[in-house]
Formats: C-alpha cells, sequence, structure tokens
C-alpha cells in the first residue's frame, strides 16, 4: 500500500513537472512572437498553446504515464489527450469567465482556481481516461 502511494506521488510530480515545462514553452513562445511582432497577439498565444500542447504530449505518454500499462495507443491515444487538453483550456477559460464576469471579483481571485483545481481534474482524466493506468 505505501509502495503504491509512493509510486502515485512520482507520477503526480511527473505530471507537474510536464506540466511546468509545457507552460513555459507556451509563454516562451508567446513571448518571443510577440516580442518580436512577428504575429498578433492572439495568434502567438495560439501557436504558444499548440507547441505546449505537444510538449506535454510527448512528456505525459513518454514519461508521467509511461510504463503504467496504458491500453490505448497512436490515434485514439492522441484524440483522448487533445479533447483533455481542450477542455482543461475551456475549463480554465470559465473559471475566469465566473470569477471576473459573474463574480466580479478580481482576475487573481481565479489563479487558485486555474492552478489547484484545474490540473487535479487533468491529471484524473488523464490517469482513468487518456492513459488508463492499470495497477
Amino acid at each position: 500500500m505505501r509502495h503504491q502511494r509512493l509510486r502515485e506521488l512520482w507520477r503526480l510530480g511527473r505530471f507537474g513537472l510536464v506540466g511546468l515545462s509545457a507552460t513555459l514553452v507556451h509563454a516562451g513562445v508567446y513571448a518571443a512572437l510577440a516580442a518580436l511582432t512577428l504575429s498578433s497577439a492572439l495568434a502567438a498565444n495560439f501557436i504558444g498553446y499548440a507547441c505546449a500542447v505537444l510538449v506535454s504530449l510527448v512528456g505525459h505518454s513518454h514519461w508521467t504515464f509511461a510504463g503504467h500499462g496504458q491500453q490505448s495507443t497512436g490515434a485514439a491515444l492522441t484524440a483522448r489527450f487533445m479533447v483533455t487538453s481542450l477542455s482543461s483550456l475551456g475549463l480554465n477559460t470559465l473559471l475566469v469567465w465566473l470569477v471576473v464576469h459573474q463574480a466580479q471579483l478580481h482576475p487573481l481571485w481565479a489563479v487558485p482556481g486555474m492552478i489547484l483545481i484545474v490540473p487535479l481534474l487533468t491529471y484524473l482524466l488523464m490517469k482513468h481516461w487518456v492513459f488508463q493506468v492499470q495497477h
């Protein structure tokens, strides 16, 4: 039982590191494109997000959840991953909209949900649906 908890904690740590790496790639690509005025801010954000999704897909499939008995691979896994990624983006957007436009709070009040709730739900979707970890 203790070994299982440690393994899950290690997997969660890897998930966090891959997520942090993807976030840094997103921000870096966005900042570079915006600073060089190679594209509009919205286009730069989309390109940065697309790069981050690739980092996330590769990192999670080859490190976070590697060797944990996922049942699907290839196109099916990628499709599930993309649905989860877009759902995460949508949940973040909904959270910001609720905090800022509905509750009329300062935008920073959305940050706790963005860094706690959304990643946790994303992790659970990846573990139980995208990569279907087998114990």
